[in-house]
């Protein structure tokens, strides 16, 4: 895994596993593969306070906060394919950073990926479907499945 911080067109600062996309017959760069990204923010870094004179004083050290989100909340995936210029800088996370991300990742692995183990008797080869079973099938993928009592 190759963890990267990445500062997006749109100023968005992201946390992810960041592979270059190349197209092997034409030796050329297609994008970026970019897997479970996370935004993320910085919240209470340092501040100093700039008065009328332009005197700068420092804010008493406070202590700063990350806060992760996933990027496409709303998407199934967790690899997504984008151009050169989605990302505008890729640059190395602090170790902190990359610790925090990865127990991020994995609590939210945990939580919201699941795993299916198939076992071979349930699946029908399909000269083995009968009538019913591909009007079932028919009936299903219409979206008005018929459902017997």
């Amino acid at each position: 895994m190759t963890v990267k911080l990445c500062l997006l067109k749109n100023q968005t600062t992201i946390v992810c596993d960041v592979k270059e996309a190349l197209d092997k017959e034409e030796n050329k760069s297609l994008g970026y593969v970019i897997t479970d990204p996370f935004t993320i923010d910085c919240v209470n870094n340092h501040l100093s306070n700039v008065d009328q004179d332009m005197n700068i004083e420092d804010v008493p050290n406070q202590e700063g906060q990350l806060q992760f989100g996933r990027l496409f909340p709303l998407s199934n995936e967790r690899s997504f394919n984008v151009t050169h210029d989605f990302i505008d800088v890729i640059y190395e996370p602090h170790a902190d950073v990359t610790n925090a991300y990865l127990s991020i990742l994995s609590k939210w692995v945990q939580e919201y990926v699941k795993t299916l183990s198939l076992d071979n008797s349930f699946l029908v080869h399909s000269d083995e479907v009968d009538a019913k079973q591909n009007q079932i099938w028919s009936d299903v993928a219409s979206g008005t499945p018929t459902v017997e009592n």
